[in-house]
């Protein structure tokens, strides 16, 4: 009855306002599913707490609890539209506070000590789960990222390079980006490309700083001056470029081995064979805290391919090794030899050609070379 109508009925009726409050229904998973409020699943969560600290389960300590946690919960929904559905991590909020306000120190921290264990428990069966969908998803090409780069092909070195990159753009989302762009890149309100790489996957580089500087800039790293000829900064921008997307390099590069040795072998330009140019390289070696050792080719620039200069630039290098003052960086000489002198080129060679020639660089013969030998262990000794 309506009392606003007949007020005179209050005084003989009484209030007749019934106050209902929210009845919890349902409750949001974290997959954004809905399922029927449990209040059953709050309280084994407390005891779970409450034995981790005591070590024994208390029934009635924990039904306590549940019930806070349920009050509280209520008072929240009361406060919002009638139709709004609480969420799990909601719940666990609440869950918190209240053992915190009934000064419950030791239970909060277990329970959340005991909630973050299952979250990663629920991040670890989240990616086995993403294992087979991840690599069934390349293999049928069915997954969008297949084609994403056009860098990277379809084969077994993609495949491995879109599992690690799966892992790799995980970890950009979960932590390193915050939760809002994580969402919008995963529920597509943008894209963020490449996640897959964790750094610098494409860079432009200005071609005039390679030639006017050469490679540097890098401490503790092997440095060159600018190149003076094509092929030296063809080499050069191969092993400046020279890595592949991946991270792979496509040209190795080591530490160094400290038995190796530079090998001064002439060029178009003349000898190189010489006092002055052995304790320039030798110099040169020692600024880059390379050990200086250098082997003289007694061939090729050296003697113009003229197999017979091959004596002198040999004999001429012990003399430097040996008079004083000594270059003690000449290590070891090259000879060019074969059977027979000189060379034959391939595209001359027949069935009736000389036995015994070289068909490359021209070579010093079996008997000259025997003789040369002899002749420097003589001075060596």
């Amino acid at each position: 009855m309506d009392q606003a109508v007949f007020p005179e009925w209050t005084a003989f009726l009484g209030d007749t306002t019934i106050e209902t409050k929210p009845v919890l229904r349902s409750v949001v998973k974290r997959s954004g599913d809905i399922e029927i409020f449990n209040r059953n699943k709050i309280k084994i969560a407390i005891q779970k707490a409450i034995e981790a600290v005591t070590g024994s389960a208390d029934e009635e300590k924990a039904d306590s609890l549940t019930a806070a946690v349920e009050e509280k919960l209520t008072e929240l929904m009361a406060s919002r539209h009638a139709h709004s559905i609480p969420a799990i991590e909601e719940i666990q909020d609440i869950i918190e506070n209240v053992l915190i306000e009934r000064n419950e120190a030791k239970i909060a921290k277990a329970f959340i000590l005991y909630r973050a264990k299952r979250e990663a428990v629920r991040d670890a069966e989240r990616l086995m789960i993403d294992i087979d969908k991840t690599m069934n998803g390349y293999l049928s090409k069915s997954d969008w990222r297949v084609n994403e780069n056009a860098n990277v092909n379809f084969s077994l070195g993609g495949l491995i390079l879109h599992n690690s990159g799966t892992i790799t753009a995980n970890y950009w989302l979960k932590n390193i980006y915050t939760p809002a762009i994580a969402e919008a890149h995963q529920t597509a309100a943008f894209h963020i490309h490449d996640l897959s790489m964790f750094s610098g996957y494409c860079a432009g580089w200005s071609l005039r700083q390679l030639i006017q500087e050469g490679l540097g800039g890098v401490p503790d790293k092997i440095t060159s001056k600018p190149a003076r000829h094509l092929s030296t900064l063809i080499q050069q921008i191969v092993n400046f470029l020279g890595i592949m997307q991946n991270g792979s390099p496509a040209v190795m590069h080591t530490s160094g081995n400290e038995y190796a040795h530079l090998v001064l072998r002439g060029s178009v330009h003349g000898a190189n064979c010489d006092r002055a140019s052995i304790e320039e390289s030798r110099r040169l070696l020692a600024e880059q805290g390379i050990r200086p050792v250098i082997l003289i080719d007694c061939s090729h620039g050296n003697s113009q391919r003229q197999p017979e200069k091959q004596r002198d630039i040999l004999l001429g290098s012990l003399r430097l090794r040996l008079e004083t003052p000594q270059i003690e960086a000449v290590r070891g000489c090259m000879l060019e030899s074969f059977i027979q002198a000189g060379a034959v080129s391939p595209e001359h060679c027949t069935e009736k050609s000389e036995y015994g020639k070289s068909i490359t660089d021209p070579c010093m013969s079996w008997e000259m070379t025997e003789s040369l030998l002899t002749e420097a262990a003589d001075i060596w000794r």
